[in-house]
């Protein structure tokens, strides 16, 4: 069990989360948020790290295509997303 992300990890996430919650239908956010949720479950994070990318998944699906409360729901992605980058680990030379 991990309980850090790389950095190419964490950018996959990112990126995967923003394409999920950008997409203009559920369905084209779809394959997102299955990478996103496979990630979470089979990715071995354990801890704080793991709850957090869980629930990443949540807020990712209910913000995703065109939802009443989507500012509400991409704010939590967004809160998300910057508590999981605390769990990076830097790399050598990185501040």
């Amino acid at each position: 069990m991990e309980y850090r992300i790389t950095e190419k990890e964490y950018q996959n996430i990112e990126d995967l989360a923003h394409r999920a919650v950008s997409a203009p239908s559920k369905r084209e956010a779809k394959s997102f948020i299955g990478q996103l949720e496979f990630i979470a479950s089979f990715g071995g994070y354990a801890g704080s790290a793991g709850n957090i990318l869980s629930a990443l998944c949540g807020y990712v699906k209910s913000a995703s295509g065109s939802v009443s409360d989507k500012e509400r729901y991409a704010g939590f992605v967004k809160n998300d997303l910057i508590r999981l980058r605390s769990f990076v680990d830097k790399e050598d030379g990185d501040l």
